[in-house]
């Protein structure tokens, strides 16, 4: 866990995949909710990674569309935040059968 800026990290994320999304005509847009501190205490790379992945995967699967980042404060006691994350898109989503296995821990087939 370390204190780190965390609308410079979602600032950042935004401008990573930025070029992705003007190519598909896709509109990226970044909310931060204003009552968030500037600096946090988590594990930014572990947030950063999983950010990544989800934006990148909204982004490389809507076409003419809108990806949206947001992170809401649902609630603070003394200096415990709970962060709502929200990685929404109109692209074409996930079949039902598949939703219950996107958060499955990943094994390769063979060590090689």
């Amino acid at each position: 866990i370390t204190d780190f800026d965390l609308p410079l990290l979602l600032n950042n994320l935004k401008q990573a995949h930025q070029p992705q999304a003007i190519d598909k005509q896709t509109r990226l847009d970044l909310h931060i909710d204003d009552k968030i501190p500037h600096r946090v205490a988590a594990d930014q790379l572990k947030l950063s990674q999983v950010l990544h992945n989800l934006v990148s995967n909204a982004v490389k699967f809507t076409e003419a569309g809108k990806v949206n980042i947001s992170v809401e404060l649902q609630k603070q006691e003394n200096e415990t935040l709970w962060l709502k994350f929200d990685i929404e898109d109109t692209g074409i989503g996930i079949s039902e059968d598949k939703i219950e296995h996107i958060f499955e821990k990943f094994t390769q087939a063979e060590s090689s």
